[in-house]
């Protein structure tokens, strides 16, 4: 059942939204070559604390996991396909970061995640990233369940080699 919201219910949920945006926006200006995964880690659990949001990440724990997450931000390199721990690890050109993040405000969460190239990209990981947001973009138009069919089938027919990140 399709549960419409109110007009204050959806600019509340707007707030949450664009904060998570901000977020990711700031990790993708930091992500250059050179940088721990885990600053940009406590950068989010900084920006995330200095909002008073809470991260929807940090203490998870699904029956599948190996304890409880201890991260607001899932940061994934190169062929860790998505849920990457952040963990010791300095970026280096031509490395493809996916971060992931959910918080919620006021009781509303948003969920969302970002790609980025670190410095210089490979012809290959910018078509991969080129057609996966074309696939989101007509997204929009379709149903939910058929988006990771149009990712597959954009990504078969215009990348070749190597592992998706999302």
């Amino acid at each position: 059942m399709v549960e419409l919201k109110t007009a204050a219910e959806v600019e509340a949920m707007a707030v949450t939204g664009a904060f998570v945006a901000d977020v990711l926006a700031d990790l993708v200006a930091r992500a250059e070559p050179g940088v721990n995964v885990l600053d940009l880690e406590h950068r989010a659990r900084d920006m995330i604390k200095h909002r008073g949001a809470e991260s929807c990440y940090w203490d998870y724990a699904p029956s599948f996991g190996e304890g409880p997450f201890r991260n607001v931000v899932c940061l994934s390199v190169n062929d860790a396909v998505l849920h990457g721990l952040p963990h010791d690890y300095e970026l280096r050109d031509g490395d493809v970061l996916t971060m992931d993040m959910a918080v919620s405000i006021d009781g509303w969460v948003a969920d969302s995640a970002r790609t980025v190239i670190v410095g210089t990209p490979r012809p290959e990981d910018q078509r991969l990233i080129e057609a996966t947001e074309r696939a989101w973009t007509r997204r929009s138009r379709r149903r939910v369940r058929a988006t990771g069919s149009v990712t597959c089938r954009r990504r078969s027919a215009r990348w070749h080699g190597g592992t998706a990140t999302r």
